[in-house]
């Protein structure tokens, strides 16, 4: 986690090498032929969103619930896995890595978007993160 590739790519922005105009298809071309779109769609179709526990907590803890009722009763239940505790995580820190899937990134994004500025709809976003959440959180 301390290291952090990168690479520099030299690109010509036209074959003329005059300043001021970009050739587009140039450059992509250049792109494709040098892999970097190609690490692009495979970075994607892995878990592209990779988060450090702390900061994982800090995004989507408003996500979780903070109750400990899973009955059936409860807004929260979900039928065949448990609601997503705060205090669950915590205890998993450091066995677990926080890896998602690019569409579960965007879902939880939204979801915690819409959490925050629509409070009542707590139950109806629980629902949805259990729904996803088993894909989220697999090994």
């Amino acid at each position: 986690d301390d290291t952090v590739p990168h690479y520099v790519r030299c690109l010509k922005p036209n074959d003329d090498l005059m300043p001021g105009f970009f050739e587009p298809k140039n450059v992509v071309e250049q792109l494709r032929c040098n892999g970097v779109l190609e690490a692009v769609r495979v970075s994607r179709a892995g878990y592209p969103t990779r988060y450090p526990h702390d900061v994982f907590l800090a995004r989507y803890s408003i996500l979780g619930d903070n109750t400990t009722d899973n009955t059936p009763q409860s807004p929260v239940f979900s039928p065949g896995s448990q609601t997503f505790q705060t205090s669950e995580l915590k205890s998993l820190i450091g066995k677990i890595s926080f890896n998602l899937w690019y569409s579960d990134h965007q879902i939880m994004q939204k979801l915690a978007l819409a959490d925050q500025s629509d409070s009542p709809r707590h139950p109806q976003v629980q629902g949805r993160v259990n729904v996803h959440k088993p894909r989220a959180f697999k090994m």
